[in-house]
């Protein structure tokens, strides 16, 4: 029996609530947070501060090198390196999303856009600086991101953290002061393995706020050390507690091509273009950037690829979450012929 006109008016007041419970549910069920995750958290100014030790990687880690990259036991980095596009649209909506270039051989329609663009204004050097496409090149260029599993070693805005072990995400900024200790700069220093269990360092990380980002050049490190001073036991049952890392660039971690076009679409204020089955190549659309940086002029990745030669610099293929306003670290830099250079790769 159909519902009346009278009774639908009678209940709508009631079924407004039910909705909004619902949809309330569902957003709530919805909206994940990852507690596997750690960040410093920053005051009102944009100053923070904490200690953390970074960890050797797991066997599964390193299989996972072993087994995608052919990398050897030893040569096996703690960290896993990829890219992500961040960035306001034409129409203020958001793209935060994975690259598909770094970790898999697949094509991403930002990098596509980006070499299109470059191409159209007869190439980089032809652009200046202040030039508008170079402007917005360089704003939705790849960003590199590295995760690593850490030891909570002081964590004074939320001391609940202490002792735990959580994955952290950081961005060139920090990767290249890790790089600084592995290799030294000057021939007094020594170099360290700051993952090592036994004679690696603690971070000292201090985050302040220069020109609107957050800079990490007052972090330093700690003398080296056995982790918490633990015996092997208690470090044993403390890799037992690291995350899976390979698992957050897995294949089911990216998107599709057509459903990455479509998001792109919608900041570009425009319905997304329908692909030719011949639009089947596309350049990778650059890479280093102010927020975190990049492997500069650092082609796509094959599905095998063997070790750099020196292997203290090779760049592991590797959510700062995305925020609804991500910031850029200020210590990443620009080098536009490596970046222009990979503008013209193709594979």
């Amino acid at each position: 029996m159909a519902t009346s006109i009278a009774a639908r008016k009678k209940a709508r007041a009631q079924r407004k609530t039910s909705l909004r419970q619902k949809a309330q549910e569902k957003q709530s069920n919805t909206s994940y947070k990852d507690d596997r995750m750690w960040n410093c958290e920053r005051d009102s100014t944009g100053k923070g501060d904490a200690v953390i030790r970074f960890l050797p990687p797991t066997d599964a880690l390193v299989e996972w090198y072993k087994d995608n990259f052919d990398y050897d036991e030893l040569d096996a980095p703690f960290y896993i390196n990829y890219h992500e596009h961040g960035f306001k649209g034409k129409n203020g909506k958001w793209y935060i999303e994975k690259c598909p270039t770094s970790i898999m051989e697949r094509e991403c329609p930002v990098c596509e856009a980006n070499s299109e663009l470059v191409d159209e204004n007869g190439g980089w050097d032809a652009m200046d600086d202040n030039h508008p496409d170079k402007k917005l090149v360089r704003n939705r260029k790849r960003k590199s991101r590295y995760v690593a599993n850490i030891l909570v070693v002081r964590d004074p805005a939320n001391p609940e953290n202490e002792g735990e072990v959580k994955i952290f995400q950081y961005g060139k900024a920090i990767h290249d002061q890790i790089m600084a200790q592995l290799i030294p700069e000057f021939e007094d220093e020594e170099e360290c393995d700051v993952a090592d269990l036994w004679d690696g360092r603690d971070f000292k990380l201090k985050i302040v706020k220069k020109d609107g980002y957050a800079n990490y050049d007052k972090s330093s490190w700690a003398e080296p050390s056995t982790v918490g001073d633990m015996d092997d036991d208690e470090l044993d049952e403390l890799m037992g507690k690291c995350h899976d890392l390979p698992g957050i660039v897995a294949e089911g971690k990216y998107k599709s091509y057509e459903d990455l076009e479509k998001q792109f679409a919608k900041t570009q204020g425009k319905a997304a273009p329908k692909r030719s089955i011949e639009d089947s190549d596309g350049d990778d659309g650059g890479d280093d950037s102010p927020q975190g940086g990049d492997d500069e002029g650092e082609s796509k990745p094959k599905a095998k690829r063997k070790a750099p030669a020196k292997k203290a610099e090779k760049k592991a293929p590797a959510k700062k979450k995305a925020d609804p306003e991500p910031e850029a670290d200020s210590a990443g830099g620009d080098d536009d012929d490596d970046y222009f250079a990979s503008l013209l790769e193709d594979d």
